[in-house]
């Protein structure tokens, strides 16, 4: 699954060069999917949430360097607003995955 998902992301501009710290991030968003979904380690991720994994690398990739900043203004004072949640359209699909804790 791991390799499908960096194969895609792969072919997204922007990425060449990169694959090590994507292979990274897809491993590191399954991780952090699993915890969400109440999955335990050796548990296999649904087929149907590659997509939604995808996502949560692309944008994790697109906000490295800007560390979540989700707009800005300079003009007088300035102000900063970041980003600290999931996109509902990605917590409607994950969410129907996730299990009950034991």
């Amino acid at each position: 699954m791991e390799e499908k998902i960096l194969s895609s992301i792969l072919l997204r501009p922007g990425t060449k060069g990169k694959e090590e710290l994507l292979k990274d991030m897809v491993a590191d968003c399954i991780a952090e999917l699993k915890d969400l979904l109440n999955y335990k380690p050796d548990d296999m991720i649904p087929e149907a949430l590659c997509g939604v994994i995808k996502e949560l690398v692309l944008t994790q990739f697109n906000l490295d360097g800007v560390q979540g900043i989700q707009s800005e203004s300079q003009s007088s004072g300035g102000s900063t607003n970041y980003t600290s949640d999931l996109p509902k359209k990605l917590k409607m699909r994950i969410y129907k995955y996730r299990k009950l804790r034991r």
